[in-house]
Formats: C-alpha cells, structure tokens, sequence
C-alpha cells in the first residue's frame, strides 16, 4: 500500500542572548539582546508499505518570513530543510515474537552533514514491544511500549549519550500516549504494527 500526507505547524523560539555564556567573548553569531520568532513549518511525506517492510520518505520545509521575527537579519540556517528516508523489515521468529530492524537518514539541506538512525525493536504478542536506537553512535536510545486497549497505546523513551559525547548532552526521558480515535470497531492490526 503507499499512502501520502501533508501537515502543518509552527515552532517557537525564545533567546536571551544575556544569559549565554562564551568561550569567545567576540561571537559574530551571537549578538547583542535577544531572539524571539515564530516560524511556520510544512511537511509532506509518503510510506510504502507491506506486512513484512516498510520505506518512507518526507521533507519538512521551516517557512521563512520576516512577518513572524522582531529582529532583523537572522541566520536563517538554523530553519531550513529536512529531508527523511527511512526503511524497516519485519522478521516473525514465531508467530508470537518478531523483530524489526530499520534505519532513518536525516539531511538538513542547509550546513549539516548526514544524520543515520540504526534501530533494533522486538515484538512480542502484538501488543508489547522494546528495543533499541543508536544516533550516530553517540546517543542511545531505549524504548518499550504496550498498547493497552483497541483506541490507547503508551511509550517510553530513554536518551543518553556515549561515548565521550555523554559530556555535552542532557539526559531525555519522553512518554508518549497514542490514541485510536473513532476506532468504533475496536480494530488491532497487528499485520502492519511497526
């Protein structure tokens, strides 16, 4: 099946150019005051999907306008482009065990290299899952989730970093709840649970 989608948003931004803190007293990036904006933000994607694989691709495009900035002249690098691709395989060991290996490739268009996820998740019963993330090699994530009825699902997320990059990161913990809304025939579908 390939399904396409569209959303839109905003993101915001509030900095106190006072309270950072400089190795280099004279930064060209950083001025003097502050930085307030909020930024329009487009996505478009598409998902190519089976019982066994899936593949996707999407792009989010930060809109630049002035409108949305009280200061002049901002480096506009840090809002630019993402493109995403990302791919997985899905593995029955038994019918009450498989495993999904996948990846995603991030590219901001705009000054930064490549960005590869490897991911390792562990399915069991159709209903509970764990696994692994690794970003670059430098950050770790752990995660595990079980849905808990036919409209409610939670999962929980550890971020850490390693190797030596442990040192410039902060600790992330993230829960999310997802929910089936207008699910009226109370449908699971475990053959295209990723």
């Amino acid at each position: 099946r390939l399904a396409f989608g569209i959303s839109g948003g905003c993101s915001y931004r509030n900095i106190d150019f006072g309270q950072v803190r400089l190795a280099n007293a004279i930064d060209p990036v950083i001025g003097a005051g502050g930085e307030r904006r909020w930024q329009p933000i487009v996505n478009v994607g598409g998902w190519l999907y089976h019982q066994s694989f899936y593949v996707g691709t999407s792009f989010l495009r930060y809109l630049r306008s002035d409108r949305f900035s009280n200061i002049e002249n901002i480096n506009d690098e840090i809002f630019s482009e993402q493109f995403f691709i990302t791919a997985g395989y899905k593995r029955e060991i038994n019918p009450n065990f498989k495993i999904i290996p996948s990846f995603l490739i991030k590219k901001v268009i705009i000054g930064s290299p490549f960005q590869v996820d490897a991911n390792l998740k562990f399915i069991m019963y159709d209903r509970l899952w764990g696994g692994i993330s690794f970003r670059e090699f430098q950050t770790v994530n752990p995660f595990i989730g079980l849905v808990l009825s036919h409209s409610l699902e939670v999962n929980y997320t550890y971020d850490f970093g390693v190797g030596g990059f442990d040192r410039y990161s902060v600790d992330n913990h993230e829960i999310l709840i997802g929910l089936r809304i207008k699910n009226r025939k109370k449908i699971h579908c475990p053959n295209y649970f990723w």
